[in-house]
């Protein structure tokens, strides 16, 4: 008898551990922190670190090494129930939809936001696809989703996976604020997530997870001499020269610092920018050799 007693306890105590929700205390994300103008590339973590609560909820309290130049916190509270992901919004003193992992497809959840002004906009988060993966050996919910920024000045469209162990795999909270000051960070990424019953799982993005990269003197190894960007002014469309015929990744950002444009370019092939407004941008260029940076000028 007490050999079942503690098979059965030992049992209760496993399936505990496995149904331990949505950022289990110890649990650990790095994201890839590249920055706009630099060429930095840094790392920021997330961390579960213990439980709290907050307006009768039992919140997991996740503190941050570094985070997005947007509106969130520095410390974040979620909660998890019945497969749903809450997180505290401050600015409406209320919790709001993270994640809805019963979610199927088409279905779709909405994300108050404020803007700079103060007003309220959304964003509408709709599920295009649902399938399972295995990671680590365990069978995990998989949410391909869309999501929609419903903004008067600068509405904008991207998609997203998120993984009901890890969440989003881009950035937990994968919503871009509207402007940027001159080399902000952004992320393009998850490098690595981990817990004590999931263990290590790492995407590749990076070297490691913790991962820094200083740009300073890489840039006379890429040296200007090596890339012709012609016409410049131009009307949109540009060709793109890199001397030692390598091909390299082009990045488009306007002068708030976001992203606009970013491909895999073959040397000598033409860009059609003719869509952007007029007005001054900046190119970057990565390859190999390093990174080279160049303002573009749209008339």
């Amino acid at each position: 008898m007490k050999n079942i007693y503690f098979a059965f306890v030992l049992l209760l105590g496993i399936s505990n551990l496995v149904a331990q929700g949505f950022a289990p205390v110890g649990a650990e994300w790095h994201y890839n922190e590249q920055f706009s103008f630099s060429g930095d590339i840094d790392f920021i973590r997330f961390i579960s670190e213990k439980d709290t609560l907050i307006n009768g909820e039992i919140c997991r309290k996740i503190t941050k090494r570094h985070k997005l130049f947007n509106n969130r916190p520095d410390t974040e509270f979620l909660f998890t129930r019945n497969d749903t992901v809450f997180f505290l919004d401050t600015a409406f003193a209320e919790f709001q939809i993270l994640y809805d992992f019963n979610a199927d497809s088409q279905d779709s959840w909405v994300i108050k936001l404020k803007d700079e002004t103060g007003d309220i906009d959304t964003v509408f988060v709709t599920v295009d696809s649902v399938y399972t993966v295995q990671i680590n050996g365990i069978d995990l919910k998989v949410l391909d989703v869309t999501y929609f920024k419903d903004d008067e000045i600068n509405p904008e469209s991207y998609s997203s996976t998120i993984n009901e162990q890890i969440g989003d795999l881009v950035y937990m909270f994968n919503w871009n604020p509207w402007t940027f000051p001159f080399d902000a960070n952004w992320t393009d990424g998850l490098r690595c997530y981990e817990d004590s019953v999931f263990g290590l799982y790492e995407t590749g993005l990076a070297d490691s997870c913790e991962y820094v990269y200083d740009y300073i003197g890489v840039e006379e190894t890429f040296a200007a001499a090596d890339i012709s960007i012609y016409p410049n002014p131009s009307t949109g469309l540009i060709t793109v020269i890199n001397e030692n015929q390598e091909d390299f990744i082009l990045r488009l950002f306007n002068l708030y610092g976001q992203v606009i444009y970013r491909n895999k370019v073959i040397s000598g092939s033409q860009i059609d920018f003719s869509s952007f407004p007029k007005g001054l941008y900046f190119i970057t260029i990565e390859n190999s050799m390093g990174n080279f940076k160049q303002k573009i000028v749209l008339e």
